[in-house]
Formats: structure tokens, C-alpha cells, sequence
């Protein structure tokens, strides 16, 4: 949404499970994308959400016996950047928003600037559905509803794109976890659905007032595959 606001965030931002998961984190400065396990974290709930298969995964992190590794929750730390970004080359702070980032991100070279939702529909083009999203696939949350100003004018349409952003990995609880720019102007951060949730919440809540109708954002994104 291209609302400004004043809340902060810490970067990076890690969503921590008590009950254990892989914990997706992000490093601003070389803009990274970590998954750490937590105790009773398993390789295939990994390798299953990066789309890949046991034999590819142990190719690409160069294990001679998979079926031998251990897993330390706490320490067990895996680089995922090239599943998440194609492309690393953006400002973590810069005054840009979700639709932006996530155009850039997932593009290889392409310019980070402030995009409409319409125009980040345009972006993905011919990119297919799926259900069942991977790694780095795209979530676009649309509005719940009008937005509508004071004087009745709709300045965005229910079912719009409100915030974009891209899909890591599910938790053991069921829970997404996205990388996202969360507003215009926010840092790059790891949110959970529900965080982003909560956070649209409170924002429509703030800009109520100002208003005749604010909605908040649709409770499940439409996940996007270039």
C-alpha cells in the first residue's frame, strides 16, 4: 500500500517458533536469505519447499550422504538466496515500496522504483497460478474492499493488489513466511502472514478516520510462478 505510516522495524528480522521450524532470516548487507533448523527440523521439510529433490539439494550444498547429515537446531544454517532473489542487486532502505521490491527481486536487473498494483499485474505478465507455492514464487494480497475517500471518490478497488511479496517457506504451524518491503519506505524484512496481517490491520485502523471506507488486505495472497 502506498500509505505512509510510522512503524519500525529491526533488520533483520527473524519469526522464531517456540515449537520449532526452519527460521527464514535476512542480512541486509549482502542481502542473504538464511533458513536456520530448530530442534525437530528435518531436510526434507527444506528441500520440499525449495521445490527441489533430496539428490539436487545435496548437489547444491555438496554433501557427499544425505541420508547421514544431522541436523543442530540452533546451529544448522542453510544460504537459500538463489531460490528466494534473481536478483540481489537492490537497497534494502531505499524509499521504494512492496510492488517495487518484489519486481526487482524476482527480475534480473531491473531498476527498483515505487510501482502501482496494476502495473506489478503488468510485470508478471504471463506468470502462472499455482496452489502450491515454492520458494520465491510471488504472494499479491489484494484489498478487501473499496477504498473510498471522504467525498465518495474510490481510489482503489476492492480486489486490487495492496501489498506484494515473496514467498519463503511454511513453518511446522502451517505458518508462510515472506521477504518483503512491508510499506513505502520500509526496510527489507521476514514477515509471517499473520505479522503482515496484523500489520495492514492496524494500518486501515490509523487510516480510518481520514477516510469514508479503509479496508485491510485479503487474509490469503494469489501466489504467482515466473
Amino acid at each position: 500500500m502506498a500509505f505512509l505510516d510510522h512503524y519500525t522495524l529491526n533488520n533483520p528480522i527473524r519469526f522464531i517458533d517456540p515449537i520449532g521450524m526452519w527460521v527464514a532470516s535476512y542480512d541486509s548487507s549482502g542481502n542473504i536469505v538464511n533458513v536456520s533448523a530448530e530442534e525437530g527440523d528435518n531436510l526434507e521439510g527444506l528441500y520440499s519447499q525449495l521445490g527441489i529433490t533430496a539428490e539436487e539439494f545435496a548437489k547444491q550444498y555438496n554433501f557427499d550422504d544425505i541420508s547421514n547429515f544431522s541436523i543442530v537446531g540452533g546451529k544448522t544454517t542453510f544460504d537459500i538466496t538463489s531460490f528466494a532473489l534473481s536478483n540481489q542487486s537492490f537497497d534494502p532502505s531505499s524509499f521504494s515500496n512492496c510492488h517495487g521490491f518484489v519486481c526487482t527481486a524476482t527480475s534480473i536487473n531491473v531498476p527498483e522504483t515505487i510501482v502501482a498494483g496494476p502495473d506489478l499485474l503488468n510485470t508478471l505478465g504471463t506468470a502462472t497460478t499455482t496452489a502450491n507455492p515454492t520458494m520465491g514464487d510471488i504472494a499479491v494480497f489484494t484489498l478487501a474492499g473499496d477504498l473510498v475517500q471522504l467525498d465518495g471518490t474510490v481510489t482503489l478497488q476492492a480486489s486490487q493488489p495492496a501489498h506484494s511479496a515473496i514467498f519463503l517457506l511454511n513453518n511446522q504451524a502451517g505458518q508462510p513466511q515472506y521477504l518483503n518491503r512491508l510499506n513505502t519506505g520500509k526496510t527489507v524484512s521476514v514477515n509471517t502472514g499473520s505479522q503482515i496481517q496484523n500489520y495492514f490491520r492496524n494500518l486501515s485502523q490509523q487510516m480510518a478516520p481520514l477516510v469514508k471506507s479503509m479496508p485491510s488486505i485479503a487474509p490469503v495472497p494469489t501466489y504467482y510462478r515466473r
